[in-house]
């Protein structure tokens, strides 16, 4: 029997996934409901939870699934924006008393602790204070958007005794959601695993907006290809099935997907390509980390910083100037080139090293003047390679750019195709000139 069905079914009815964090948090509650661990005095139980990480990969439910499994009362503390529940911390810990058994939460817990700084002391107190026994006893569970804001004092043993990340989900668990909700919906010949691997960077919360977001407009009609657009128009709100644009500047926006497209390519050991298309305000060209690792190396760090420069490049070698849209890959390329240089002490030229790979983990305190000048070093080592490649396959990127003026889009097919006739081409013209 699998046991993780098992574990969706009667412990998380509201969580498909996350089989480690559901086995994690099922071994806290065995260790609080069973009574020889309850009685014996030297054995000290968990006191805190806390489930942290990017909003919208569901910490809020699993924190509600596991407290309604504990059989214990729930007193939630309010977060910032919510005035229904108490906020005083004094209160609820002397409302605990009432209790054989509590657990309090506390939603947002980084949000709470800001508002009013009183408030880490007082829980601070609280949880020292209070003495868990058989006969009184409580479980703080507690989320965080961000784990850097909570501060050091309660993430020590006593106070908040596990911490777990709730991170984006696996591809693994992608596939899962989609296939949960393609059953909960009744889609029927649903491709999950084609859905899971386009859908790098997805939060759980985008991908439940996606599934009422193609329920709304095609009810028990929806096809892969109809998630494939609602999940798309969901993380891009500026992407539409069809635009309408003069052929000029069709042909410009092209030219400009066209040229990102080229660097994916170039690229293609850090990054799969996915799609390039038009959308309300000009141009949109996916891909996706080949290892699904969200940029956590410097390689695939310093190629998508090449592949937002391939839009600017192709412009300066078909029109001679740039246009609007490479005013935002150029500011996303500096953030980038920023964060190399001012957080992980990156100051190589463009070429690495294996030692080079990994990212240290603290912001790198040097002169102002040495960090601008390494930061300009970077962005001329960055540029002239892209521009190199560029040049070097225009013929390319004009067969690219007219695909996406014919069709609406470029996807994988279109670059085999045209870059195997580029293969055979450069064979037949170097068994020309050899004769």
């Amino acid at each position: 029997m699998d046991n993780s069905n098992i574990k969706e079914r009667r412990y998380f009815p509201n969580i498909f996934g996350y089989d480690s964090i559901k086995d994690e948090l099922l071994e806290i509650y065995r260790w609080l409901t069973t009574p020889s661990l309850l009685e014996n005095p030297n054995v000290r139980l968990p006191k805190g939870i806390l489930l942290y990480g990017e909003p919208g990969n569901g910490k809020t439910l699993i924190a509600k699934d596991f407290c309604s499994l504990l059989n214990a009362e729930v007193i939630q503390i309010a977060s910032p924006d919510d005035s229904r529940q108490s906020t005083n911390i004094d209160n609820v810990f002397d409302e605990v008393k009432n209790y054989r058994f509590s657990v309090i939460f506390i939603d947002e817990l980084d949000l709470f602790l800001m508002e009013k700084p009183e408030r880490t002391r007082a829980l601070l107190r609280q949880m020292d204070g209070f003495n868990n026994d058989i006969n009184h006893r409580f479980l703080v569970i507690a989320t965080a958007n961000r784990l850097g804001n909570i501060p050091d004092s309660l993430k020590r043993s006593g106070r908040f005794d596990r911490i777990i990340l709730v991170p984006f989900p696996s591809p693994r668990t992608r596939e899962t959601l989609f296939a949960k909700y393609s059953e909960k919906f009744g889609f029927k010949n649903i491709d999950s695993n084609y859905l899971a691997n386009i859908s790098e960077g997805a939060n759980c919360a985008d991908i439940s907006a996606a599934f009422n977001d193609a329920f709304l407009r095609n009810e028990a009609s929806v096809n892969t290809d109809d998630l494939e657009f609602s999940f798309n128009r969901i993380q891009d709100h500026t992407y539409v099935k069809s635009v309408s644009f003069s052929e000029e500047i069709k042909k410009a926006i092209a030219i400009h997907e066209a040229g990102h497209v080229l660097i994916a390519y170039k690229n293609r050991s850090q990054f799969t390509f996915y799609k390039s298309t038009f959308c309300k305000t000009g141009g949109f060209t996916k891909i996706l980390p080949t290892d699904d690792s969200r940029l956590n190396n410097i390689y695939q760090h310093l190629a998508n910083i090449e592949i937002c420069l391939g839009g600017l490049a192709a412009e300066k070698i078909f029109f001679k100037r740039s246009f609007s849209g490479s005013r935002d890959d150029l500011m996303k390329a500096e953030l980038q080139i920023k964060e190399l240089v001012e957080h992980n002490a990156y100051f190589h030229p463009w070429d690495t090293t294996e030692d080079e790979v990994f990212f240290g983990k603290n912001k790198v305190l040097l002169p102002s003047l040495y960090l601008e000048k390494q930061i300009k070093r970077l962005w001329k080592k960055a540029w002239k390679p892209v521009l190199s490649y560029a040049k070097k396959h225009r013929r390319e990127i004009e067969q690219l750019s007219q695909t996406m003026v014919n069709n609406g889009a470029i996807v994988p097919d279109d670059i085999k195709r045209i870059f195997n006739q580029s293969s055979k081409a450069s064979i037949f013209h170097r068994l020309i000139n050899q004769k």
